[in-house]
């Protein structure tokens, strides 16, 4: 199936910050093989701020954040894009898209196998597409018992990272995602 979501934002009118924030978020599923699964993901958010606000006074938990488990595994949480250029933390961005293919393959109803590739860029720049940086990997997904999320496990190993700083190639995630 198809799962297709618009949403949109405004926020701090009357306040001290204030942006619109639009995404556009895809995900496509079909069968594949006897006991597969095809998944295909396309999101693209962006955050454009006005009437005196800049890229600069948007607070940090307002920002996007890519790399880590929910969007290009392989690398650490929030490790791709701008940086602060002395501490070398994440600034964040207001354009960001994420692409992914995976391959799930279901050994049994607990046990399901996987095989990904993950692209994402990240920028401070107004509606800005720029160097996707790419992981492909592969991990399994345990669900121990019915009434609790599964289990994901997985190793993703990153095609391009710009320093080996940002690479985390475990990663673990309770509950679904995708």
């Amino acid at each position: 199936g198809f799962r297709s979501v618009l949403e949109a934002e405004l926020a701090g009118i009357g306040g001290d910050h204030t942006f619109y924030g639009l995404a556009y978020l895809n995900s496509y599923y079909t069968p594949f093989l006897e006991k597969g699964v095809f998944k295909l993901r396309g999101d693209f958010r962006f955050l454009q701020p006005f009437a005196g606000t800049g890229f600069n006074d948007m607070p940090l938990d307002e920002r996007l954040f890519l790399g880590g488990t929910n969007t290009v595994r392989g690398f650490k949480d929030y490790k791709i894009g701008p940086q602060f250029p002395i501490s070398k933390d994440p600034k964040g961005g207001i354009s960001m898209q994420i692409l992914s293919a995976q391959y799930n393959y279901y050994l049994n109803k607990r046990v399901v196998g996987f095989l990904f590739a993950d692209a994402g860029h990240l920028s401070t720049k107004d509606w800005d597409f720029g160097r996707l940086y790419t992981s492909v990997g592969f991990g399994a997904q345990v669900k121990l018992l019915d009434s609790f999320p599964p289990i994901t496990l997985g190793l993703g190993f990153p095609i391009n990272p710009k320093h080996h700083g940002e690479v985390k190639n475990f990663f673990i995630n309770f509950g679904a995602s995708f």
